[in-house]
């Protein structure tokens, strides 16, 4: 799609509330789900705060356990 090539073009990313700078090796080291979903959000996603988290890692483990095997 219209992304692909970007998660490797993009240097770090935010959650704007937060003031943490997350960088791609950071998210590429992730071991755990609830790393992966909160590095992809700062990385990929940058939004303006974290009120979407949880939501977002009910979904991380839905799709992982659909697709993990």
């Amino acid at each position: 799609g219209p992304a692909t090539g970007y998660a490797t073009v993009r240097k770090s990313g935010y959650i704007g509330s937060e003031h943490i700078t997350s960088t791609s090796s950071e998210w590429e080291k992730a071991t755990t789900i609830e790393d992966s979903t909160l590095f992809f959000m700062r990385f990929f996603e940058s939004p303006k705060n974290r009120s979407s988290y949880s939501t977002r890692l009910d979904w991380a483990k839905s799709y992982y356990e659909k697709y993990h095997s």
